[in-house]
Order: structure tokens, then sequence, then C-alpha cells
């Protein structure tokens, strides 16, 4: 999950209401025609105004991933870009946004590949799990497996 910085979070609320079609649940659907976009075009969350409209799916596409380990929201940030002439600000504003969230994105993943590396590949390493609450425990157990309570 990425954790958006704030003044990122806040160019964002303040350039898709300007630069992209939000105003209907509606009209950000018909974006995700684009083939970039159209495995998330049926779970797009709904609102009933515009601030809320790109709150939810600020927060909602900052989560998502294709196949391909692109990020949702800096795959509608370049799309909403590419749908607007060059010569207008917006054009440039959002291609600036997509690619300073896509190394955020890319800088998280990479973190979490890092971590996840970190766990030995040992053949006496064990993990043993458990589920505690609707919770999964991982623990590493060297050569032996323990049970949870």
């Amino acid at each position: 999950m990425i954790s958006i910085p704030p003044k990122i979070y806040a160019r964002l609320l303040e350039a898709l209401p300007r630069c992209g079609p939000f105003s209907t649940d509606a009209e950000i659907r018909a974006v995700f025609a684009d083939g970039r976009l159209a495995q998330w075009r049926d779970s797009l969350p709904q609102a009933n105004n515009l601030k809320s409209r790109v709150e939810l799916l600020i927060n909602y596409l900052g989560e998502q991933y294709n196949a391909s380990r692109e990020n949702a929201l800096v795959l509608l940030l370049y799309v909403l870009g590419e749908r607007i002439l060059p010569s207008d600000n917006c054009h440039h504003e959002l291609a600036e946004l997509a690619s300073e969230f896509e190394a955020l994105s890319t800088k998280t993943q990479d973190k979490l590949k890092t971590k996840s590396a970190r766990i030995p590949a040992h053949e006496n390493i064990v993990l043993a799990e458990s589920a505690y609450d609707d919770c999964r425990l991982l623990e590493i157990v060297p050569n032996e497996v323990t049970n949870f309570v």
C-alpha cells in the first residue's frame, strides 16, 4: 500500500477536478473504457459529490495494480493527460503528477521486495502460520514448527 505524501495528495485533489471529467460517476467511468484502465471499470467507488468522488478514486486507485505491476492511479493520470491538448496546462500537470506518483509507487514496491528478500531461504527454517481474530500470523521458526493456540 502506498502512503501518498500530503503535498502530492493536495495537488491531486486540486488537479483532478479541474483537469478530468469528475462531475458524475458515469463521466469518470467512461474514461475507464481505455484498455489500460478497463479492469477497474466495474469496481470504481461511487460518490454523491465531486470532492468525495475524487478522494475515493485517489484512495482506491492508489492501491490497485495491474498484472504488470503498474499502479492504476498512475495509469489514470496518464490517460487523462493524453486526452488533453499539449497546449493546455492540465496536460503537463497530469503528466508530472503521474511521473511523481509512479516514482513513489516504484520506490514502495522496491522496499516491499527488499523486505521479502530478507527472509532467509534455508532448508531448516519453517514458516509457522496461525489464524487469530481474522489475522494471519507468520513466524520464522528454526528447525521446528510451533503450534499457535
